[in-house]
């Protein structure tokens, strides 16, 4: 991709690599934000997936980085949801307008 050229011509072969290893865990994080965006439905739902990933993490051996792709997966599909939804902040009304991640963000 473009941005491995990049990375390769700014800081070498070595930036490059890693970039290709992060990027092989999008189709992954993607295929999460699908299942998470189908079966999440209530804010309940994101907060109770939340606590199963600490307790994963804290009881049953797992690594952070074993989480990831759910993880960033999980925060996608909240965006998705989030579309539309409107709050006031100090004052003013904001819109959350942000579907998802691009790519390149989540690497």
């Amino acid at each position: 991709m473009v941005l491995r050229k990049i990375a390769s011509i700014i800081a070498g072969d070595s930036d490059a690599r890693a970039i290709k290893r992060v990027e092989a865990r999008i189709p992954q994080i993607r295929k999460w934000v699908e299942k998470f965006s189908q079966e999440l439905s209530t804010e309940e739902d994101f907060h109770a997936k939340t606590a199963e990933f600490k307790d994963r993490v804290q009881h049953k051996g797992e690594s952070l980085d074993d989480l990831l792709p759910e993880a960033f997966g999980l925060v996608a599909a909240a965006c998705k949801k989030l579309v539309g939804t409107s709050w006031e902040v100090r004052g003013n009304e904001l819109t959350w307008e942000i579907e998802g991640p691009y790519d390149v963000q989540l690497i």
